[in-house]
């Protein structure tokens, strides 16, 4: 059945059931040939629990299919043959063939190349400065040898079996890094003080031996 306007084929119904729009020829229940518009367009699972409704950009010629489906409660997108993207209930997004982990909004699979990353602290607690504080623990470098020696890595910072079971925090790890930073600043101006105070003793020294010395030549002398 065929439904005409201007002597041109608008809708045609094939005997299967089969309506095409723009087509003679359907091969689905509706093949639009041109533009689809829709306030809403509602794609029913079928017959799951699991799978919901899905959609399929097919490739023109030999380029590949793309998809984009509903299933179990996650938005996931697909290149060929694999998962490329999933978002879950909580907008938590993973990018690559893997599971959203955890609460964090962002997952990659296989890293991030970036030019720029730019990461915000909750509060000023967050950074390093309180190494600068007057009741700061600043431990020397004989206690620091102790731990290195019997622990095997530096003070508040985890061990390798740590990071690798859990991983790390950016923010955080940036922060420990820079209280290690700050510290070794603050022991080179300790060292630089006892430094500067074992110069002026050895000075006084040597000024109290050159006295001797005058003393004694002058006792000879008479």
């Amino acid at each position: 059945m065929t439904f005409e306007t201007n002597n041109v084929d608008r809708i045609h119904i094939e005997n299967n059931g089969k309506v095409g729009i723009g087509t003679t020829a359907p091969t689905a229940k509706l093949h639009v040939n041109g533009a689809l518009r829709s306030n809403t367009v509602n794609i029913d699972p079928e017959d799951s629990t699991i799978e919901g409704g899905e959609i399929i950009l097919r490739g023109a010629g030999t380029n590949n299919d793309y998809r984009i489906d509903n299933y179990d409660g996650n938005l996931r997108f697909f290149q060929p043959f694999q998962v490329a993207m999933t978002i879950d209930a909580n907008a938590n997004v993973a990018i690559g063939n893997v599971d959203v982990v955890g609460a964090y909004k962002l997952y990659v699979d296989e890293g991030i190349l970036t030019e720029r990353v730019k990461i915000a602290t909750m509060g000023t607690a967050e950074w390093a400065d309180y190494v600068f504080e007057e009741d700061y623990d600043l431990k020397s470098l004989n206690e620091i040898k102790q731990f290195v020696q019997q622990n095997k890595h530096l003070p508040n910072i985890p061990s390798a079996q740590e990071i690798e079971k859990s991983g790390y925090e950016l923010q955080q790890m940036d922060a420990k890094l820079l209280e290690k930073i700050e510290e070794l600043y603050l022991l080179t101006i300790r060292l630089n003080e006892e430094k500067q105070q074992i110069e002026t003793n050895n000075k006084k020294l040597e000024n109290t031996v050159d006295q001797l010395i005058k003393r004694i030549e002058k006792l000879e002398a008479q």
